[in-house]
């Protein structure tokens, strides 16, 4: 695949709430909450090879849904890469404001890490 990426931008929201003494002082700011958005992601594709008489393209499974294998295979890296850049949406952010030493969490390899600390449950 070929990827060159364009001028991309987005928009990106802390909610804060001060805190303030008597209505009159402000002693600080608490965190609300967080907000991300890259709408605008830019990028130039194509495949390498969309020679129609190539052994990667005479697959046919690539062919079922009246596309070409070169279209179908542009298709599925382009909604990979959405889903990837869907998860670094949520990824950035948690490495600035989470502080991994107050969570409990499962690292890369599944061990859990803080033990000790409740367990957070969404249900």
């Amino acid at each position: 695949m070929i990827d060159l990426s364009g001028l991309s931008y987005g928009v990106f929201h802390a909610q804060v709430k001060v805190n303030q003494l008597y209505g009159i002082v402000t002693t600080g700011v608490s965190f609300q909450g967080l907000n991300i958005d890259i709408g605008h992601l830019r990028h130039i594709r194509w495949v390498k090879d969309d020679n129609p008489q190539s052994a990667i393209n005479n697959k046919p499974e690539l062919t079922q849904n009246g596309k070409t294998a070169t279209q179908n295979r542009w298709i599925a890296y382009n909604r990979a890469r959405g889903q990837h850049s869907s998860a670094m949406e949520h990824a950035v952010p948690e490495q600035f404001w989470v502080d991994r030493n107050q969570c409990r969490y499962a690292d890369e390899n599944g061990q859990i890490k803080n033990p000790a600390l409740p367990q957070f449950n969404l249900m």
